[in-house]
């Protein structure tokens, strides 16, 4: 029972690749390669599952092919970065003047656009006093209706009697 018992551990630690492969196994491989094929299989597609390809190359041969891909594809991706230099000092100062003053004309567009609402606002402000004053005394150079009077009259006594308050 030991015995036994190292064979399982044994052949538990042995790569797959120094294992014996039966004619059985790969039978049922490709019968359940078949199956697959089937299910995925399209009329225009022919009845029997293409054979894998054979890769004639050593495996240190298809490693290194896949490495270098990944190189070109990581050189490639990093290649725009590797192309741009760092700024120099005098770029740098440049650069600072041009955006102060870009700054500058802001601050003073803004000031101009605030100084011009003023002055349209306060016109604004006039021409509708004017108009208000023009119908203030149109209405008052009306005469009044005797019942309007007393009404007024009441209207005056109540806003009296709330500011005594």
């Amino acid at each position: 029972m030991n015995r036994c018992l190292r064979s399982r551990v044994m052949e538990a630690q042995l790569p797959n690749f120094k294992k014996f492969v039966s004619e059985d196994d790969i039978e049922a491989a490709k019968k359940k390669r078949q199956e697959e094929w089937e299910k995925v299989r399209r009329p225009d597609q022919p009845e029997e599952a293409p054979e894998e390809e054979y890769d004639p190359r050593s495996l240190f041969e298809r490693l290194e092919a896949n490495r270098l891909k990944k190189q070109e594809e990581f050189d490639e991706a990093h290649r725009l970065k590797n192309m741009v230099k760092g700024l120099e000092n005098d770029e740098i100062e440049f650069l600072e003047q041009v955006s102060q003053l870009k700054e500058k004309q802001e601050i003073e567009k803004e000031i101009e656009e605030r100084v011009l609402l003023a002055e349209y606002k306060s016109s604004l402000v006039r021409d509708i006093t004017a108009e208000q004053e023009q119908e203030l005394s149109s209405v008052l150079a009306r005469p009044i209706h005797p019942s309007a009077q007393f009404v007024f009259c009441c209207c005056i006594q109540l806003v009296g009697r709330q500011g005594r308050r």
